[in-house]
């Protein structure tokens, strides 16, 4: 081999290891600097919207993003024209996940690990208020 053809590949080598630790150092935000999510409330209130019978009805309380899930609550009419109440709705990457169209352990589940976290003082407030204490 010619030392043109070794010092070509030399190069490619050396080119390949610098794309590789630009990736890496791209990948990782300074020190005590945390990496900005997107804010997706909009776009997950947009998505319940459009899975309501009567989207324009939609109210929401309380929506939140924790990392890329949206949580919140949604009230909407029914197809008497009644408002049913507000129940939770769960957002992530245009899958929607509504409480009231799954199961309830199931979507208290989602809701504990995606939208409440690790949390126990918010997992603790929020079971209270679903759920009454005993008389």
């Amino acid at each position: 081999m010619s030392t043109l053809g070794i010092v070509w590949k030399g190069l490619a080598a050396v080119g390949g290891v610098l794309m590789v630790v630009n990736a890496v150092y791209d990948a990782t935000p300074p020190e005590g600097e945390t990496v900005q999510v997107r804010d997706d409330r909009e776009v997950a209130m947009r998505q319940v919207r459009n899975g309501m019978k009567d989207p324009d009805s939609a109210q929401f309380r309380d929506v939140f993003q924790r990392e890329e899930f949206v949580c919140g609550y949604v009230n909407a009419k029914n197809g008497f024209g009644a408002y049913v109440g507000f129940s939770r709705f769960r957002y992530v990457s245009g899958d929607v996940l509504l409480e009231a169209n799954t199961d309830s352990l199931w979507f208290w589940k989602e809701w504990e690990k995606y939208c409440l976290g690790t949390d126990k003082a918010k997992v603790d407030a929020e079971f209270a208020r679903l759920v009454p204490a005993a008389p």
